[in-house]
């Protein structure tokens, strides 16, 4: 990130273009496998979340109350505006166009961010953003996320770019990217510290006078400042949280979960212990790595990954905790996991074999929770509700749940769906009468394995409801359901 000299840049070091473009079909067929993962994890239902950013997106009157009227941390405002512009068309594939389109691209910027590397840093960084569970799975659902990791790393390169060339226009457009990040969703405010302290640092290092250095970070982040500044004052001050509760009820546990997510460990706690360990060697690695030729660049990375998102969380003081709040540190892991993986491929022979065995664990790891997610989706809601119908009764379909915020809507959403929808009747808890509702789901958060409840569950009236269906999802994704049926009815 650093001023090139007339001998040497500063920065990190140039590859072959000569090389770099022999490889750019390689490079083509890396982005075409990301995207088919995209798009088939896309193929499948709208799990609760998605249906509820529908659900508040209906109520939008004009593109203001986007910022002023909904006041829900489930509100990713330009998302909640996508939603708003689409209309209503129920279960739609369409929704998650702009989340695969931002998905790919992504993958492209983590390429366009590893260039300066050489194609060997470019080519494992994107095999491995391509391949990253955890950047498919947000890329392919209908939230802010996945726009939030598009404008990260268009920051990121805009601000390298920046502060090597001092180009105005490129201070100005790094604004505008930071204010668009703000907008896709409210955790980009660990970037833009980040990249504020690295701008800091950039200019400290050149010796820049006091007003220079003024001067060019008001360039590059006095716009988005105001625009957090402006909507901290018509919503963040009155926004409520809310749908959920903490995955572990630890901000260390959940962080250092989310870190072994980036590696793609499977769900066990034994196992995702192991990926945190490995994954803060890479964080060591890769930044120690990015420090010898840019040491602004690996104040960054640090910021981005570690130090912001961590201090964000304790000064949120957020009931509402899980992975994908801690999407940004997964993004940025990747790409150094992407430069790890290259520095020791070019070491040699034997480090080449080594990098390779690496990358092809990484694969398997992640290609697991790929193929849970190809299978099960986001829960499979949709054909749970299918099921329900197929084995009740020509008359009212009464369902009940364990929980009725996580299910209702849901059921709801998919009964509107179904041609004998109208039959369904939902019974929220406390309004049991008689012999109780015919169906009973029961639900478990995707972190944790899909296990029932038990063969056969009792309420507290004595109701004795028997498993007869189970619809899991993939880790991360929606809601394991579990479909019980009244024994009396």
């Amino acid at each position: 990130m650093e001023t090139p000299s007339p001998v040497r840049s500063a920065g990190l070091a140039a590859p072959s273009h000569s090389r770099t473009r022999g490889a750019l079909p390689v490079f083509a067929a890396i982005l075409a496998l990301a995207t088919a993962l995209r798009v088939r994890g896309g193929w499948n239902d709208l799990w609760l979340d998605e249906i509820w950013s529908l659900a508040v997106a209906r109520d939008v009157r004009g593109p203001l109350d986007v910022f002023t009227h909904i006041h829900h941390e489930i509100n990713h405002y330009g998302n909640t505006l996508w939603l708003w512009v689409a209309g209503w068309h129920g279960d739609w594939i369409g929704y998650r166009v702009p989340s695969l389109v931002a998905g790919v691209g992504s993958v492209a910027l983590a390429g366009w961010i590893a260039r300066r590397r050489g194609s060997a840093a470019v080519v494992f960084t994107l095999l491995v953003a391509s391949c990253s569970y955890v950047l498919v799975l947000y890329s392919s659902e209908v939230r802010g996320y996945s726009m939030l990791v598009f404008a990260s790393y268009l920051s990121y390169v805009l601000l390298d770019e920046y502060l090597r060339s001092d180009r105005w226009a490129l201070g100005a457009a790094l604004s505008v990217v930071e204010v668009l990040g703000l907008v896709s969703h409210l955790l980009f405010e660990s970037v833009l510290l980040a990249a504020i302290a690295a701008s800091a640092f950039s200019f400290w290092r050149r010796r820049l006078p006091p007003g220079g250095a003024a001067r060019r970070l008001v360039l590059c982040h006095a716009l988005p400042l105001a625009c957090l500044a402006a909507l901290y004052v018509v919503d963040l001050r009155e926004i409520v949280e809310g749908g959920g509760g903490t995955a572990t009820g630890s901000l260390i546990a959940d962080y250092g979960t989310a870190l072994a997510w980036a590696l793609g460990a499977p769900v066990s706690p034994a196992a995702q212990l192991v990926g945190c360990v490995l994954a803060v060697v890479v964080l060591d690695a890769g930044v120690r790595l990015v420090a010898r030729d840019d040491p602004p660049a690996a104040a960054f990375f640090v910021c981005a990954i570690l130090v912001f998102p961590v201090l964000l969380a304790v000064a949120r003081s957020s009931p509402v905790l899980y992975t994908r709040h801690f999407i940004l540190p997964i993004a940025f892991l990747t790409i150094l996991l992407g430069f790890d993986l290259a520095a020791l491929y070019e070491r040699g022979r034997g480090y080449r074999w080594a990098a390779a065995g690496l990358l092809v664990l990484f694969a398997i790891a992640n290609g697991a929770h790929l193929r849970d997610l190809f299978r099960y989706g986001r829960g499979q809601n949709g054909a749970a509700l299918r099921f329900i119908l197929e084995h009740s009764g020509p008359g009212p379909v009464t369902i009940a749940a364990d929980d009725d915020f996580r299910i209702r809507r849901v059921v709801e959403f998919y009964a509107a769906e179904q041609e004998a929808g109208a039959r369904i009747e939902y019974q929220p808890r406390g309004t049991w009468q008689g012999a109780g509702p015919e169906w009973l789901i029961v639900n478990r958060d995707s972190f944790e394995r899909a296990i029932s409840r038990g063969e056969q569950i009792q309420d507290e009236t004595g109701r004795r409801f028997d498993l007869v269906a189970s619809f899991p999802a993939a880790p991360l994704a929606g809601l394991h359901w579990f479909v019980y049926r009244n024994e009396s009815r």
